[in-house]
């Protein structure tokens, strides 16, 4: 179209050659291919470390899991063991007193010439099985009632010292030819404490000294006052325990290996496990030393400042 004219005289096309237009696009293409694949290869090299470290992670969780796992069948095989000894001892203490009780009955129901004499005898062992039986019993509930954090504490302001006298001078009425060497600390007055369980825990550790010592030889009694606790320490002159009996002894359920071998009637065998809940319901601890042959010594601790444990129920008195 010309300029004055309204129709147009024609047409004409432009063409731009294709080469340089094509080799733009192919360069562009190279530019972009080459950002993907240093974009690739560094997201690539920066994942290498995290899928390193992600695989010894899983590793060391597999690892944990597995020795968790082990641990715990250890534990499960150890309370399936302490259960069945459990069964054993309990079973062989009632067992031994029905044995007693039936067999005495039974010569009192079928004698026909028993004196008042024989029978008030058969009657007192009678009476002695029975004591046994009702003693394991509630030595069986009372550290069932502990575990379950059932028991009560009742705390007050106790002469230690005191107590400790008190159960020596019981083992004494017990075998008046036992001789006691008492070492109490004479700057101890008074702890917070229950003082019917303490009482409880120092007849349980002087009575043991005392069943698993030769006639006659010498025990040892001391307190000690320290910073924040006191430790109190009973010894005695036994066999000691095995180099392999460990401190699964205050667990629970276990026969003392040392006192059924020499003749000496181990008892229900809850009496440690009970002395250990008290002195952990106090916020203390108990151990002992022991050499085969040269003795045992047991040890416990009472805190200064009692801090009832959460398990326990605690009434404090003035």
């Amino acid at each position: 179209m010309f300029p004055g004219e309204s129709s147009p005289r024609g047409a004409f096309e432009l063409y731009l050659p294709y080469g340089p237009v094509q080799a733009a696009i192919n360069d562009e293409l190279r530019q972009l291919y080459i950002v993907l694949a240093a974009g690739l290869t560094l997201f690539y090299a920066s994942m290498f470390p995290v899928a390193l470290v992600a695989d010894r992670w899983r590793r060391r969780l597999v690892r944990e899991a597995e020795n968790t796992a082990l641990a715990n069948l250890a534990v499960l095989e150890r309370l399936n063991k302490l259960k069945s000894e459990f069964l054993t001892r309990i079973s062989h203490q009632f067992r031994t007193a029905l044995v007693g009780i039936e067999g005495f009955s039974e010569l009192i129901r079928d004698s026909e010439d028993l004196d008042i004499d024989k029978v008030k005898a058969f009657a007192g062992d009678i009476y002695e099985d029975a004591e046994r039986l009702d003693r394991a019993f509630s030595d069986m509930l009372e550290l069932d009632r502990m575990e379950a954090g059932q028991s009560r504490l009742e705390l007050a302001p106790i002469e230690l010292n005191r107590l400790i006298e008190d159960a020596v001078g019981e083992m004494r009425r017990a075998d008046p030819g036992r001789a006691v060497a008492l070492a109490l600390d004479p700057a101890l007055r008074t702890v917070p404490a229950d003082r019917d369980k303490i009482s409880q825990l120092l007849s349980i550790l002087v009575g043991n000294a005392m069943k698993y010592s030769p006639a006659g030889s010498e025990l040892a009694v001391r307190s000690e006052l320290e910073s924040d606790h006191v430790t109190v320490t009973v010894k005695d002159r036994g066999p000691g325990m095995p180099a392999d009996f460990d401190n699964g002894l205050f667990v629970g359920y276990r026969r003392n290996a040392v006192g059924s071998g020499n003749g000496v009637d181990p008892g229900t065998g809850f009496g440690l496990p009970i002395a250990r809940q008290i002195v952990e319901m106090h916020g203390g601890r108990i151990w002992f030393d022991s050499r085969p042959g040269e003795g045992s010594e047991f040890h416990f601790t009472v805190p200064l400042n009692v801090t009832p444990s959460r398990r326990m129920r605690a009434v404090v008195r003035p």
